[in-house]
């Protein structure tokens, strides 16, 4: 074992989240409550956004709400990614601490880690074309603002 990971291992915090009490399901779930909120959220922007592209134009308002909801997506994606990305790093170290025993709950864990950061993965892909139609729609607003 490296010094580093023996150095880590000392820290009182790391220690006590190490034991098997350690709530990875409530931290999971917290996840799981997030991308359901994400999920939400990236279905109503699509949703306004197919109305514009079905011959709308864009209204400042409605417009107004789709960038309020991408800003919101953007800044859910960066903690669940921020909460995965630590939950993998504490997973991982567990595992090499954890007697044979808890090592096969410990793999489940890690395994729907990893399930959960894919999704965030294809989320920030989707939200990216999300984004890039709001923009083209904001665009139409600014040019032809006497339309309306």
């Amino acid at each position: 074992m490296s010094i580093l990971i023996r150095g880590f291992l000392q820290i009182p915090e790391v220690r006590s989240r190490i034991s098997p009490d350690f709530p990875w399901d409530d931290n999971i779930n917290q996840v799981r409550v997030e991308y359901g909120k994400v999920t939400e959220k990236i279905q109503r922007v699509e949703a306004n956004l197919e109305r514009l592209k079905n011959g709308g134009w864009p209204q400042p308002l409605r417009m107004h709400l789709i960038n309020k909801d991408v800003v919101s997506i953007t800044r859910s994606l960066r903690f669940m990614d921020a909460r995965l990305a630590s939950l993998n790093t504490e997973l991982e170290v567990s595992l090499l601490q954890a007697p044979s025993i808890q090592r096969a709950s410990l793999n489940l864990h890690l395994q729907e880690i990893k399930a959960l950061q894919a999704s965030c993965g294809n989320y920030h892909r989707n939200l990216q074309e999300v984004s890039q139609k709001a923009q083209y729609f904001q665009a139409r607003l600014q040019t032809k603002p006497g339309r309306f």
